[in-house]
């Protein structure tokens, strides 16, 4: 009798410590992609489909990968107007997601009216809008990310 009241605890500690989680590292990459999946607020699925909404409005431009046209930073002479690289390479990083969006929906000028990048605001819906500006930042390395997080928030993606 006294086995049976040492065996039937014991197996029930057993059972209720083997249902509970146990807690895994976690890749400086994988928290990185939880900050960017929570502060984007798209789904993979989502981002996904910016990623594809990217490559049929977007890359003929911008490049597939959004790494942007190659004389990007010459202005004049032959290149007037060449898009810079969206994906981390360059300073579109520095800009708010709510700047993405509405130069998506508003379209771009060059300073004396040169219209260089069409409005989009008539073909693709908001959500549309975000899910391409999700895919873009999705293309950022961790450390332009971070950066992008601190000079919005004023705080590292930890917290």
């Amino acid at each position: 009798m006294k086995k049976a009241w040492i065996i039937i605890p014991a197996a029930a500690l057993f059972a209720v410590a083997c249902k509970r989680e146990v807690a895994r590292p976690v890749s400086r990459r994988t928290e990185l992609t939880r900050v960017s999946t929570q502060s984007v607020g798209c789904s993979p699925e989502q981002r996904a489909l910016g990623g594809r909404l990217f490559q049929a409005d977007c890359a003929s431009c911008h490049g597939a990968q959004a790494q942007g046209h190659p004389g990007w930073q010459l202005l004049g002479g032959s290149v007037t107007a060449a898009t810079p690289p969206l994906n981390g390479t360059g300073g579109a990083w520095k800009h708010s997601r709510q700047q993405f969006i509405d130069t998506i929906e508003r379209g771009a000028s060059l300073n004396d009216g040169t219209r260089v990048m069409p409005a989009w605001k008539d073909r693709l819906s908001m959500a549309q809008i975000r899910y391409i500006v999700a895919w873009v930042q999705s293309l950022w390395p961790p450390q332009v990310y971070q950066n992008w997080i601190r000079t919005q928030t004023g705080k590292s993606p930890r917290g």
